[in-house]
C-alpha cells in the first residue's frame, strides 16, 4: 500500500489528466515466480486476488500500475478525463506515434469511447 492524497487532493479534478484524486491509498499486487511453465497459473492467481480486493477500492487505477494493453485499466486510470484525452490525442498524435505507454487510442472529437 502506498499513501496518496494530500497535495493531489487539493488540485481541482479537471485541472490535469490525473484522475482518482479522491483515493487515499494505492494498492499494488506484485508477484513473481521462477518457472515460466507457471506463467498462466501465476498470472491468473494474481488477477484473481485483485478481483477479490477490487470491491473494496474506489474502482480507479493508478496509471503507473496499468497492465500492458489492458483497455479497461487504462480507461480507469484516466477516469472521466479519458474522452478528453482521446480527443487531444487525435488532434496532436493522430497516428498514435506515442503508444508505448498506458496508451490512449486517438478518437475523433465527439466520439464515445
Amino acid at each position: 500500500l502506498q499513501q496518496l492524497g494530500n497535495a493531489a487532493n487539493r488540485v481541482p479534478p479537471a485541472a490535469t489528466a490525473f484522475a482518482n484524486r479522491d483515493a487515499r491509498w494505492d494498492g499494488l499486487l506484485l508477484t513473481s515466480w521462477e518457472d515460466a511453465a507457471q506463467d498462466a497459473t501465476q498470472i491468473e492467481w494474481t488477477r484473481g486476488a485483485w478481483r477479490s480486493l477490487r470491491p473494496f477500492s474506489t474502482g480507479g487505477v493508478d496509471v503507473n500500475g496499468v497492465a500492458d494493453g489492458d483497455a479497461e485499466e487504462i480507461s480507469g486510470a484516466f477516469g472521466s478525463h479519458y474522452v478528453r484525452l482521446a480527443e487531444l490525442k487525435a488532434k496532436y498524435d493522430p497516428t498514435n506515434l506515442f503508444r508505448v505507454n498506458a496508451n490512449i487510442t486517438p478518437k475523433p472529437t465527439g466520439s464515445l469511447v
